[in-house]
């Protein structure tokens, strides 16, 4: 939860210093999200019990070949 509070603690001293609509605030908000995902995250694959290896080949089959980046897919 550390990672969180310093995230969220780097707005309030943004929105003062550059206003609440500034590019860093948003930066800022930004960064807090991705960390919050990130936790949330780790929360869900702590708690679920292991896939068998048919789980694990349909999850693979989700994610993009590697060294394809995520624009190449959506083209």
């Amino acid at each position: 939860m550390s990672e969180l509070h310093k995230a969220a603690g780097r707005i309030g001293p943004l929105t003062q210093r550059h206003g609440a609509d500034s590019p860093e605030v948003a930066a800022a908000k930004t960064e807090m999200r991705v960390v919050r995902i990130e936790l949330a995250i780790c929360d869900l694959i702590n708690s679920a019990p292991a896939p068998t290896p048919e789980q694990l080949d349909r999850l693979r089959r989700l994610l993009p070949p590697v060294g394809i980046t995520g624009s190449a897919v959506a083209a």
